[in-house]
């Protein structure tokens, strides 16, 4: 079931209910806001005050920065709020409300860090803020964009609270928020009124409320970095890629993902496909609707004074969809995602066996057209999309080839060690790889090495079978080129300096493919399209976190960097006692019996909880020196025609080490994919020829 938490509705917040009309405030009272309260667009806003031994930080939670986005405003682009958009002050003392999606209950950690548990409701366009209350001598601002595939997250997930992380580096720390799925990304042309990546617009509006109002918190609008992990990394360089987007910040972090990843955007046809599907399961497309859908319809634009033949379809079908509830919408779009995607999830357990991803059967179009040249989209889900009139204006990819980007933003660029480990148990199921939740738990508690059943124990066999998979759903090729750009992975992650097993293999393809390579080559792309002219870096996270509660085998994964970024150690200490014996102590303590056998060394309980939070505020300290200057420390190499380097952060303090942005295994792939490309380019502009001459 999908748990919908309808929102409290208080007296400040009557203003936003008027249907959809845009909200009008009388003032009645001339009451004076109360000591503290800031005057923002929307009006007075009262915070609360956090306080620490080393110093005090004000928290601002669930501030709204755009119109809600619900009844006849869903699926329309954000609306501004107005200048007095709610009587009195409005005290920001709760957590900004997740945006629509499919309530996730689980009982393994590993799902619950990057899942919210409550409060999701559409009226979500609000944002967290923490503001150290210590002069802000620098006056910057850090604000961070969340990620999971644009279906799931939330700004107001513990792993990213933002309270310490101001405290340690003194900048105004900021969580936002934006629509997600087919809330965020529906489509239904460019001549109707859903003209799509409303999503994006929301952040874009969110930066644009933050320029505003930062310098009344003691921020400055000139030094804004925007920090995205993920699907945020990707909403982070679609921003430069906006017109609209420019000046809003002038530095970024990109963390394992871009926007120039082929999973990361829907062509038109794809959205419009996605969204009419929708709307046909929910009886709202012409054809489709049954009596109970054209009487409410018809109600509507009677109330609206407008004649019924007059209006177009899409426009009918997005009354329609607007007067679905939200269940409805989730349980069809989320159930579209699990049916091509993932199998049911075993509810005892939270083992979800995974099978292959299946096409799932798209309903016929109402007007029959065919699109995607015959080829259906492998997996359904709602992404930015590569082409509009709203935010990219134009063709994203034009854009791309042209070097038509924002050329004024220091970025560092970063990825994880094996950034999609923990999805080859639920996309590889069917080849041995298993996951069980609970049995993973017993294995924590008890303190034993992994359990063989949750190895992933993977064969040469298996791994082929993934080259094929990844041949077959992620690329359009026809079966002649799938056939050889499947040999030709396959020979890339079989030459390597080390031999690897296949598990290793598969691990190592998979980030490449889906996010690592697309990211080095952005990287570069960026770098020259600068001409070196703005501060780029580029690291490689493998600190292993000890209290990541996912398999060991599965190495450093994707979004674990954020948790020392956060502070994460420093709010929850207790998570770290473990009384964990360091390989120096073991030496030492075995030397020492070597030679009195009557001494003993004692470990601290907390000598996890010492080196945890040790790593935390260095790595805090380095967001700060990033967000002042664009520098982030000595030992990081600004990315040159003569030095590509990439930062290593490891577990490792004694030392520094350096690896390469773009690995030789993306630089052999990067051949691959285009010799192939340019092969099936060529054979359709061929039959393309072939066609003309004999029709």
């Amino acid at each position: 079931m999908i748990l919908i938490l309808l929102p409290l509705i208080s007296f400040f917040h009557l203003s936003f209910c008027n249907g959809d009309s845009t909200p009008t405030v009388t003032p009645t009272t001339t009451t004076p806001p109360p000591p503290g309260a800031i005057k923002v667009r929307g009006g007075y806003i009262l915070g609360h005050n956090l306080t620490f031994p080393e110093g005090n930080v004000t928290e601002y939670l669930g501030i709204p920065f755009a119109q809600p986005p619900y009844g006849y405003h869903r699926f329309l682009p954000p609306k501004e709020l107005l200048e007095e958009q709610w009587e009195g002050t409005r005290e920001c003392v709760t957590l900004a409300k997740s945006c629509m999606q499919q309530f996730l209950n689980y009982s393994f950690e590993g799902y619950n860090y990057t899942h919210p548990r409550k409060d999701i409701s559409e009226d979500c366009l609000q944002l967290n803020m923490w503001v150290p209350v210590e002069k802000n001598e620098n006056k910057t601002s850090v604000v961070f964009i969340f990620g999971d595939s644009f279906l799931y997250g939330s700004p107001s997930l513990d792993l990213n609270n933002g309270s310490v992380l101001a405290l340690k580096s003194g900048a105004i720390i900021i969580n936002l928020n934006y629509r997600l799925s087919i809330f965020g990304f529906a489509y239904l042309g460019a001549d109707s009124m859903v003209k799509g990546n409303m999503g994006l617009l929301d952040q874009q509006m969110g930066l644009k409320w933050i320029n505003e109002n930062i310098d009344k918190f003691g921020g400055d609008n000139k030094s804004i970095t925007i920090y995205g992990s993920g699907a945020g990394a990707t909403s982070v360089t679609a921003h430069l890629f906006s017109n609209n987007s420019n000046g809003l910040f002038n530095r970024a972090i990109v963390s394992s993902g871009a926007i120039t990843n082929i999973w990361q955007t829907n062509t038109k046809e794809i959205a419009y496909y996605f969204t009419i599907t929708v709307a046909q399961i929910l009886n709202c497309t012409n054809g489709a609707r049954t009596d109970k859908e054209k009487e409410i319809i018809n109600k509507i634009l009677k109330e609206m004074k407008r004649n019924e033949s007059k209006v177009d379809e899409d426009t009918k079908t997005l009354l329609c969809l607007q007067n679905k509830t939200t269940d409805q919408i989730v349980s069809v779009v989320y159930g579209l995602y699990n049916e091509t995607t993932y199998s049911v999830c075993n509810k005892t357990n939270d083992n979800r066996s995974i099978v292959e991803p299946k096409i799932y059967t798209f309903l016929p179009m109402d007007n029959d057209t065919v699109f995607f040249n015959g080829v259906e989209p492998k997996i359904y889900t709602f992404l930015p999309m590569d082409n509009d009139t709203v935010f990219f204006n134009g063709s994203l990819w034009e854009k791309y080839k042209n070097k038509t980007i924002n050329k004024d933003v220091d970025i560092i660029f970063g990825r994880t060690q094996d950034e999609l480990t923990y999805l080859m148990p639920f996309m590889l199921q069917h080849m041995n790889c298993t996951f069980n939740s609970t049995l993973q738990q017993e294995t924590i508690s008890s303190g034993k090495k992994d359990d063989k059943k949750n190895k992933c124990l993977l064969n040469e066999t298996d791994f082929e079978g993934v080259a094929d998979m990844i041949a077959d759903n992620a690329m359009d090729f026809n079966e002649e080129n799938k056939d050889g750009f499947e040999k030709g992975l396959i020979k890339i992650y079989n030459k390597t300096k080390k031999p690897l097993k296949p598990r290793a293999k598969v691990a190592r393809m998979m980030s490449d493919f889906f996010i690592h390579c697309r990211l080095a080559e952005f990287a570069e792309y960026y770098y020259n399209a600068t001409n070196g002219s703005r501060n780029v870096y580029f690291y490689e996270y493998r600190k292993h976190s000890v209290i990541n509660p996912w398999p060991k085998w599965m190495n450093p994964m994707h979004a674990w960097e954020l948790e020392p970024v956060f502070g994460y150690p420093i709010r929850h200490p207790e998570l770290y006692n473990k009384t964990k014996e360091t390989d120096e102590l073991k030496k030492d303590r075995r030397k020492r019996q070597m030679t009195e056998s009557t001494t003993t060394i004692t470990v601290k309980p907390d000598v996890n909880i010492t080196f945890e939070q040790l790593f935390s505020n260095i790595s805090m300290t380095t967001l700060r020196n990033y967000s002042i200057d664009g520098n982030p420390g000595d030992a990081w190499i600004k990315y040159s025609d003569e030095n590509k380097t990439a930062l290593v952060i490891s577990g490792n303090l004694s030392g520094v080490n350096y690896t390469k942005p773009k690995l030789t295994r993306c630089v052999n792939l990067h051949k691959l994919i285009k010799k192939f490309e340019d092969m099936q380019e060529k054979m359709e502009l061929e039959y393309e020829e072939y066609e003309e001459e004999v029709f």
